[in-house]
């Protein structure tokens, strides 16, 4: 390495230091203020929620429709009002992570950043318009109609399963809180992200042979590729026996130090995904699971997290680096991960770093779709042209990767965890659906008449069917984890 390139790596290296020092203030300021502003949003539309309940449970069904209209109407403004917030301080987010990229001189980052930030406007307008045109006042209306709606279904087809068996079937009720004015199914989940560590992988030298850019996916300048849609990775650096990470990203000097010197100056540490990465994935689901009536709940992910571990899964291959999602389930049990006769009631998820083909890939289920669904032996009264059960066979999981932009991506975890929940994508067309998919193989239309409920749930959302056919799925294939009591994880807010 000569004077003149060490003299610009520290150049470059102070100048990062001031952009991660700047992202780093913008991101505790706008993760603090979101997340106070998600609590106690989601504890005032709880506390609706809990009060139409009772309602709908003790004033008749009249009292229960005025509760949908007055307090689910309440709810939807409320969470109308958070959208508009969460999206104002998604722009300031990703102003700071501009500058950031900037102060790196990371010119693609930089890109990227302010087509976030486009991104972020137009939903801001939208979000805006549909809160005063009262598309989230109807919204609110409608999902307190459909909460009671899966609610009473529910109540309804847990007696007619478990009926036969009163103490199993009280057990199963009291874990589900279907006595209670609170209820929903208690789903452990764990995540893990993919993790290179320069002690196991030849990292410099994939590097040196163009397969990864590690400049590049530690968001610092890099002049062998210019990717304005890079996905969310990290790069630390380590001490010799990578026991200790360092809290902050890696800087320019540190790294080319480890890639000139064939890797015996340092030692670095590659994640998929950045803690912020993997909040944004894990909150989602936690949010879209909750109109399937099941409440996620995850290892990691939390709000009011300043300085989380990322839980991760090690790598040392190229095959892992780019991974064949079709050998997820074996691959789940090689690296005892899953036992496929036992690991099937709490849904662990990898995130990882590519993909050969496609988004995301679930594992441990057997699913067909369409007329080769039908007849559904195990859930007759499936409604959704899609027949699933547990393929104990294999290990059972999801995997998927991120993807620019987020704001559309986002999804995926929820979309991968509706598969393990019993879910396929036959007959969601329109994005308005979180089973819909771009896969050609799937057959689907982006446009579809109910493209109306984009703009009352302002995102791709479950439905009220979906939900159904989800309890339909658990009630015949996943009864032990109905009645299962162990001891679950802290629930992640």
């Amino acid at each position: 390495m000569g004077w003149l390139s060490d003299i610009g790596n520290a150049v470059s290296s102070a100048a990062g230091a001031v952009g991660d020092a700047v992202e780093g203030v913008v991101d505790v300021v706008t993760n603090t203020v979101q997340d106070g502003v998600d609590t106690v949003v989601g504890g005032i539309q709880d506390g609706l929620g809990w009060a139409n309940s009772w309602l709908c449970r003790n004033a008749g069904g009249v009292g229960c429709r005025i509760g949908n209209i007055v307090l689910g109407g309440l709810a939807g403004v409320v969470k109308g009002l958070q959208d508009v917030i969460d999206k104002v301080f998604d722009i300031v987010h990703n102003v700071g992570g501009a500058l950031g990229a900037l102060l790196h001189g990371d010119l693609a980052g930089f890109i990227g950043k302010l087509g976030a930030i486009l991104l972020d406007v137009v939903e801001l307008v939208l979000n805006v318009v549909r809160f005063l045109t009262l598309g989230t006042l109807i919204g609110g209306i409608r999902d307190a109609w459909q909460a009671e709606d899966l609610r009473e279904f529910v109540d309804k087809l847990i007696n007619q399963h478990f009926g036969f068996n009163p103490s199993q079937l009280a057990r199963i009720r009291d874990r589900l809180g279907l006595d209670r004015t609170s209820w929903g199914y208690p789903m452990n989940a764990e995540h893990r992200v993919f993790r290179l560590d320069s002690g196991n992988a030849p990292l410099w030298q994939w590097h040196q042979n163009g397969i990864i850019d590690l400049y590049a996916m530690a968001g610092l300048t890099s002049f062998d590729s210019f990717d304005v849609g890079r996905r969310r990775t990290l790069v630390r650096s380590a001490n010799a026996d990578g026991t200790i990470e360092s809290s902050f990203p890696i800087n320019r000097w540190t790294l080319a130090h480890y890639i000139d010197s064939d890797g015996k100056d340092g030692r670095i540490i590659v994640y998929a995904l950045t803690a912020n990465a993997v909040k944004d994935f894990v909150q989602v689901s936690i949010d879209k699971f909750k109109k399937l009536g099941i409440n996620l709940k995850w290892n990691t992910g939390g709000r009011f997290e300043y300085f989380p571990s990322i839980p991760f899964h090690d790598i040392e291959t190229l095959n892992e680096l780019t991974f064949d999602r079709s050998k997820l389930g074996p691959y789940l049990v090689s690296e005892g991960l899953r036992d496929p006769q036992s690991d099937q009631c709490n849904l662990l998820a990898l995130a990882a770093f590519d993909l050969v083909t496609g988004l995301g890939q679930t594992s441990g289920r057997n699913i067909s779709e369409g007329s080769a669904a039908t007849p559904c032996t195990n859930t007759p009264e499936r409604d959704d042209g899609c027949c699933m059960s547990i393929n104990r066979r294999t290990g059972a999981g999801v995997i998927y990767h991120d993807q620019w932009p987020t704001q559309i991506f986002r999804y995926v975890l929820a979309h991968e965890g509706g598969h393990y929940a019993g879910l396929c994508h036959f007959g969601h067309d329109g994005f308005q659906n979180i089973m819909f998919t771009p896969e050609k193989t799937a057959n689907l239309s982006y446009w579809d008449w109910g493209m109306f409920r984009y703009y009352l749930d302002n995102e791709p959302a479950f439905t009220l069917a979906d939900a159904k056919n989800v309890w339909r799925f658990l009630v015949a294939e996943m009864a032990p984890c109905l009645d299962d009591p162990a001891a679950s994880e802290p629930v992640i807010l």
